[in-house]
């Protein structure tokens, strides 16, 4: 079993090269057990990859029924196909030949979606990625990013460490520190420390960890050739500051095929030309999802890293299924919503009808409110009549409008004033 804790989607504006459906579906072609979206201060990519996902376990049920011949498959590659094509960044892949007739996808996994985001704080020099295990995990991350976008500029998220001990409790989280040999604070390599008695270190830890289920610090590769040096440092790193490790590869794309497109995205990021990019440029295409042979290659001297990354994601538990719109519950006085709606309705009706309730009138109300009631929909009834009977009390026009005229419910709590029965509406 192996599992991608980490990944940067186009969400990560002018960074991440790859939709997050193509980060889920690259996963489960590769046969990965769980994959993270974990996007830079944001958790919008989730839910793409979370439809996607869906979708993926629709064609695998469709292409093992006996019953389907396959036909429903292609069309649906051919749909995914067009839609790719109209995508600028897929320009930069090859594309099926056009008489081609298009192979349906194979999937070895249908990967667990793992739910977090990559946050930067104001008084830290590191970076965390956090996964929401729960969904009491996942609400808080939802109010500390809302914390952070509120305190900045628009397209800005500001947090502090501090935020971490109000609302980081039940998150697991990953350190990502600098880098051992490009960051003065973490001085030279190993091997160029030990004639010069080493280099500066650094503790980051602090009481914001206090509340996180688990804290691991990230061996990530950079990809240049002294990666093997690399994550020895960073094992004397997680010794030193008494944390285990886990393994990530920290990819920006799902194929290497899309580096070009991540050089355009940081020249646009930078505000440079291609031919000005320089260093700046990914060295090569390694900053790509990698499969599950690979991955255990990668991290084969650190197999415990592996390990620990598998266990993370076995503890995330939470799905986007879990959650549904939930409106205020509109209590009144210990009444409930449906049977405050219900009387109201009916009083309405008496007040609407002072001669009598004509009996299409009275079954249609009923009719209404069971089903009212099936959807749960009374509280946002109750909200529209208390704002419309506030607006009368003060003398302001109000008028309810659009299909809503056509609810006898409606027009029974006095937010529309034609009868239903005098109109044809839908």
């Amino acid at each position: 079993m192996v599992v991608e804790l980490v990944s940067t989607t186009n969400f990560t504006f002018l960074t991440g090269a790859s939709h997050p459906e193509e980060m889920v579906e690259r996963a489960a072609e590769m046969g990965l057990q769980a994959i993270g979206i974990t996007d830079r201060m944001s958790l919008a990519g989730v839910v793409r990859a979370h439809v996607r996902l869906k979708e993926i376990a629709r064609e695998e049920v469709t292409r093992k029924d006996p019953n389907i011949t396959g036909r429903d498959v292609i069309a649906h590659a051919k749909r995914i196909r067009s839609q790719t094509r109209t995508d600028p960044s897929s320009r930069l892949e090859e594309p099926l030949p056009e008489t081609a007739e298009p192979e349906p996808k194979t999937y070895r996994s249908l990967p667990k979606l793992l739910i977090g985001s990559r946050l930067s704080f104001a008084d830290a020099p590191f970076e965390l990625v956090v996964l929401a295990p729960d969904r009491q995990a996942y609400a808080r991350l939802s109010r500390l990013l809302t914390l952070g976008k509120r305190r900045a500029e628009k397209g800005g998220c500001t947090l502090y460490l501090s935020d971490l001990e109000t609302w980081g409790e039940g998150l697991a989280a990953l350190l990502f520190t600098a880098d051992p040999f490009t960051s003065p604070a973490y001085g030279p390599s190993p091997s160029e420390a030990e004639g010069r008695g080493g280099g500066r270190t650094i503790n980051p830890l602090g009481s914001w960890t206090k509340k996180l289920s688990s804290l691991h610090l990230a061996m990530t590769p950079a990809y240049d050739g002294r990666d093997t040096e690399r994550f020895v440092a960073r094992a004397q790193e997680a010794e030193r500051l008494g944390l285990p490790l886990a393994a990530t590869a920290d990819p920006l794309m799902h194929r290497g095929a899309r580096r070009r497109l991540a050089d355009i995205l940081t020249c646009i990021r930078e505000r440079c030309t291609v031919e000005t990019l320089g260093t700046r440029a990914l060295p090569n295409a390694e900053r790509r999802l990698r499969g599950p042979e690979e991955f255990a290659r990668l991290f084969s001297s650190h197999p415990e890293a592996i390990e620990n990354a598998q266990e993370i994601a076995a503890a995330c538990a939470f799905s986007l299924d879990e959650l549904a719109y939930e409106y205020p519950d509109e209590i009144v006085a210990g009444e409930p919503p449906q049977a405050r709606l219900e009387r109201l309705a009916r009083e309405g009706l008496d007040w609407r009808y002072p001669d009598g309730v004509p009996e299409t009138s009275r079954a249609l109300v009923e009719r209404e409110l069971a089903l009212i009631g099936k959807l749960n929909y009374a509280p946002y009834f109750l909200t529209v009549h208390d704002i419309v009977a506030f607006a009368r009390s003060r003398g302001i026009l109000a008028q309810g409008r659009g299909s809503a005229a056509n609810s006898v419910t409606c027009y029974a709590l006095g937010i529309t004033e034609i009868a239903p029965e005098r109109i044809t509406m839908v």
